[in-house]
């Protein structure tokens, strides 16, 4: 597998074009990118159960798979 690269885009929307700020293949920053990924989620799966239990499993199953796929893509 190749090396992977975090790239940094600026976007104003969805239906927008974006801008590539920068990009990047250094292990620490992507290692960093995917633990503030997961632990954002982390807060949304908190913040869901509180406000309600189906929420809550939505943002749990979420958590999952984001971590199972950057699991895959930034190995430890």
């Amino acid at each position: 597998m190749s090396r992977a690269h975090c790239w940094v885009e600026l976007r104003y929307g969805w239906g927008s074009a974006s801008v590539v700020i920068a990009r990047s293949a250094n292990l620490r920053l992507l290692w960093v990118v995917k633990e503030e990924l997961l632990a954002e989620a982390r807060a949304r799966a908190r913040e869901g159960e509180t406000a309600d239990d189906v929420l809550g499993m939505m943002h749990r199953a979420d958590l999952r798979r984001l971590d199972q796929l950057l699991s895959r893509l930034i190995p430890d």
